[in-house]
């Protein structure tokens, strides 16, 4: 039986649309990928490996030193495992990838991740934060205090908010969430969420969020 000829274009079409959608939620990333030489290479191998065009993102206030930066919209199941894969990889060239729009599986919408000229995380807090916020001021200089007391990683940062994750689990992170409700309005404002409990879920994740809007 002939296939009639108006259906091979509409095949065609439909293979060539499952194509890129199957290459836009894989990972293109080779298993050993070369480690850029610049925060230029470094965006052209992610844009290339994954067709996700790169956008400049510019700093909230700019500085005559802020660093070069740009973002790129991934599929959000993907997107943890590009970040999970290259962050470390990408440190040892002077490099920093981490999230601006974490993936939220109750909303239809890709994760934004961004990629910085620097591996100083609080540059990119500085770069990504409100300038003239009171609270987003307060809250880096507490950060770079806690820092020095309880490493963390920087793992998502925006306008809003910034989330850490401690290179050690905290066993008493009590300190931690009484100093997160007094400086974040947001969770001070939320009824449900006490010290107590705060601290629990801290101790639990290995994580914080601390929020300035």
């Amino acid at each position: 039986m002939a296939i009639p000829q108006w259906v091979v274009p509409i095949v065609a079409a439909g293979g060539i649309a499952f194509l890129a959608w199957w290459s836009r939620n894989k990972s293109n990333i080779p298993a050993k990928a070369p480690l850029p030489k610049s925060f230029d290479e470094a965006t052209g191998m992610l844009t290339n490996w994954q067709h996700a065009p790169a956008t400049p993102l510019k700093p909230w206030v700019p500085w005559p030193e802020a660093p070069r930066a740009a973002t790129f919209e991934l599929p959000q199941k993907l997107a943890p495992k590009i970040v999970a894969r290259l962050q470390d990889e990408w440190t040892r060239a002077g490099l920093y990838l981490l999230f601006i729009r974490e993936p939220n599986p109750l909303l239809d919408r890709p994760a934004i991740v961004a990629l910085f000229d620097t591996t100083d995380p609080f540059v990119i807090l500085r770069h990504v934060a409100p300038g003239e916020d009171v609270v987003a001021a307060e809250l880096v200089t507490y950060l770079r205090v806690l820092q020095q007391t309880m490493p963390f990683r920087l793992v998502s940062a925006s306008g809003k908010h910034a989330t850490i994750a401690f290179l050690t689990k905290p066993s008493q992170a009590q300190p931690i969430a009484r100093r997160m409700l007094e400086l974040c309005p947001d969770l001070a404002q939320d009824d449900s969420m006490d010290a107590d409990e705060l601290a629990r879920e801290i101790e639990r994740t290995g994580t914080a969020t601390f929020y300035w809007d």
